[in-house]
């Protein structure tokens, strides 16, 4: 290893660890089982809130990607009353941290998931956010029918993409499989809404975001104010391509301002 690898290297952790010092209550803890790769405790925040986690799912990342890396908020205005929906909402950690933030949001989060899904209601009800954070075990996309998910492996590569080339091999995860899940369209959540209208879209649906803004009518992504959206090359090269001439043609500015990530806005929003 170069003396240059060694300092980025030093150089990061000294990163990560201010970060965890600035977010976390039991941070001490946290980086003692991340620099000894010992399993990881449920992270204390300091505004208040804990998320636990399960096997499936790698609360680093998703520290890092939702707290650190802001990558859910950087470029959107984080509604302050109103509805946000959450599409793959996974373990709830961006949920707290927009729920968290304001006392007059309210959030639709979906999660196909067995196991992460019943993580997400346990971190949002011993949280106390279950009168304002409404969950749903459902996958979105296309329309609505039944689908299969891929289960029992990692959840971010917990997908109803059946040509995801990440999931599916036995000497990477020998207990794989596809379990029945229903699905709705984008019409379908957006209708659930009392008010019709959404102050904020996510979606991270590890490959079908494309799949989920095709497949909805003209008049449902007129009802949604800004959206930010993770999406997935490998479940299609032309994935931002897709994703982009949707929203454009609704009449959202698109921009692409960190690596994976595509944020839309209203003009004058």
């Amino acid at each position: 290893m170069s003396l240059k690898q060694v300092v980025t290297g030093k150089s990061y952790a000294l990163l990560t660890l201010a970060r965890m010092c600035r977010f976390l209550v039991n941070w001490r803890e946290v980086w003692n089982c991340h620099r000894r790769n010992l399993p990881i405790p449920s992270l204390i925040f300091r505004r208040g809130f804990t998320v636990h986690h399960d096997p499936f799912s790698d609360p680093r990342e998703l520290f890092y990607e939702i707290f650190a890396r802001k990558a859910y908020r950087q470029f959107v205005f984080p509604p302050a009353k109103g509805v946000m929906v959450d599409i793959g909402a996974n373990i709830g950690m961006v949920d707290l941290d927009f729920i968290s933030s304001s006392n007059q949001l309210t959030i639709h989060a979906y999660e196909p998931n067995p196991t992460t899904y019943r993580t997400l209601v346990r971190n949002i009800a011993e949280n106390n956010f279950s009168q304002r954070v409404i969950t749903f075990r459902e996958a979105v996309g296309r329309k609505k029918c039944n689908t299969k998910l891929w289960i029992n492996v990692p959840s971010i590569l917990s997908t109803t993409n059946s040509q995801n080339p990440c999931v599916g091999r036995e000497s990477d995860f020998p207990d794989a499989r596809r379990e029945d899940v229903p699905m709705i369209g984008l019409d379908d959540v957006v209708n659930r809404i009392e008010s019709g209208e959404v102050a904020l879209l996510k979606i991270d649906a590890e490959g079908a975001e494309a799949d989920i803004l095709e497949g909805a009518q003209p008049s449902t992504l007129n009802r949604v104010r800004q959206v930010v959206l993770e999406y997935h090359l490998s479940a299609s090269l032309d994935m931002l391509e897709r994703c982009t001439k949707v929203l454009k043609s609704a009449g959202f500015i698109c921009v692409t301002r960190l690596p994976n990530m595509l944020y839309a806005t209203r003009p004058g929003t």
